[in-house]
Formats: structure tokens, sequence, C-alpha cells
């Protein structure tokens, strides 16, 4: 139920604190991790941003040639 207020976006181990604060049950994180597991309530974790590639950097032209 708590999974489902928000939206899927806890993880187990928030879950289970969450499961500690509000209702006052001390379960370990393993066993929520395995009933969030079986009904598939797992976070679901965001795609990672993938580097924008576009025009490369422009670089000037090398006019001191390591002179100085």
């Amino acid at each position: 139920q708590l999974c489902m207020e928000h939206h899927f976006i806890y993880g187990y181990r928030t879950i289970t604190r969450l499961l500690k604060k509000i209702h006052g049950l001390i379960v370990n994180c393993k066993k929520v991790y395995r009933i969030m597991k079986e009904n598939s309530w797992l976070c679901r974790a965001r795609p990672k941003k993938m580097p924008n590639i576009g025009q490369p950097y422009y670089v000037t032209e090398n006019k001191l040639e390591r002179d100085f």
C-alpha cells in the first residue's frame, strides 16, 4: 500500500523505514525486498541520461607551434 501511495518511487530500504515510522512495524529489509520483488513493486529506476552527441568542439589552429 505504501508503494502505491508513493507511485513506486521508493525502494525497499525507504519502505522499511516508513513501515517502522508510520505503522511501528519492525521488519527486516530483506523480507520487504522479497515481498516487493514477488509483487513487482520494486522501485522503477530512471534511465540514465545519454551524452548529447552533436557537433565536435571547434579547435583553433596551432599558430604558436610551442614557440614561446
